[in-house]
């Protein structure tokens, strides 16, 4: 749950998660993972009108009674862009229910974003930074058991608006990432593993992240892979060789939780 600073002044609550599971090996069956699409997905907390009677915090709240469901939900899709190991991002405008934000058609409470990986889907903890929710996803790989070659699970780091599902983009450059001047940009094949975590240096920002294969035991959005690596960011992807922009909107997590 997260606490993210409006126009208006108030704050509104988001519920930001990611959808996937991985089932163990077991004695008799092999890792497995969730079957199906899944997906990135971004509600408000709109139900906040109790808490503003009680509280000297107020959050932005509607009615009770409003219902939530996907058709209520702005839709953002990834693809995979024009530059080399890059995923750029839809930035719909989402028409927030009981505002004026579109001309038409304001009853949307939120994002949905599918991703586009087969069984591609989140396992790991979300990292929230400034306005961005950064997650790592999982690609399971698909192995034959007459095969003498064991492939690895692969996986992309993607930041996007936890608000909207959309592009961050930055108000000098429009891009989050220093090194493409693609403002769509929304992140990039690292095969990451675990929750990324931010880094500072020398005056710059940087996503970290442990990959797969790496035996230096990290490459980043923002540093390049040790020599020999397995299994790195794709070559030529610029989001994997830059530093990232700092954002005018810092909102702040609330409360998390874990599902299993």
């Amino acid at each position: 749950m997260i606490s993210v600073p409006q126009a208006s002044g108030q704050r509104r609550i988001m519920l930001d998660f990611g959808t996937g599971q991985k089932f163990p090996q077991t004695d008799i069956n092999p890792t497995s993972y969730q079957a199906g699409t899944q997906y990135l997905y971004g509600i408000w907390d709109w139900n906040m009108a109790s808490w503003n009677s009680n509280s000297a915090a107020q959050y932005m709240s509607l009615a009770t009674g409003s219902t939530l469901t996907v058709a209520s939900l702005e839709t953002q899709t990834l693809t995979a862009a024009t530059t080399a190991g890059t995923l750029d991002i839809t930035s719909n405008a989402v028409c927030w229910s009981g505002s004026t934000t579109c001309t038409s058609g304001n009853n949307e409470f939120g994002f949905m974003i599918a991703l586009p990986g087969t069984q591609e889907q989140i396992v790991f903890n979300p990292l929230i930074y400034q306005n961005a929710l950064i997650v790592n996803t999982t690609i399971p790989a698909v192995n034959s058991p007459s095969s003498c070659t064991v492939a690895h699970d692969t996986g992309n780091t993607i930041a996007i608006n936890l608000s909207t599902g959309g592009a961050l983009g930055n108000s000098t450059t429009g891009s989050f990432f220093k090194n493409t001047t693609d403002t769509n940009a929304a992140g990039s094949l690292t095969n990451g593993t675990g929750t990324p975590f931010i880094a500072q240096a020398g005056g710059n920002t940087f996503i970290l992240t442990q990959s797969l294969g790496d035996a230096a035991g990290t490459v980043a959005a923002g540093a390049a892979p040790s020599a020999g690596a397995l299994l790195t960011c794709t070559a030529g992807s610029n989001i994997c060789q830059g530093s990232i922009q700092s954002a005018a909107q810092v909102s702040k997590r609330l409360t998390w939780v874990e599902r299993r």
